[in-house]
């Protein structure tokens, strides 16, 4: 978990004023993105 926090925590701040969905968006992807890589790995 701390490694998603680490990749996802960076682009939440360099979004400065963009809509907040944009940013669940991209956290949601970034999940995604995480449980295919951690089911690729096991």
């Amino acid at each position: 978990m701390d490694e998603l926090v680490a990749v996802v925590a960076p682009q939440v701040e360099t979004d400065g004023d963009d809509a907040p969905r944009s940013i669940l968006e991209r956290i949601r992807y970034y999940l995604l993105e995480a449980g295919e890589k951690g089911l690729l790995n096991q």
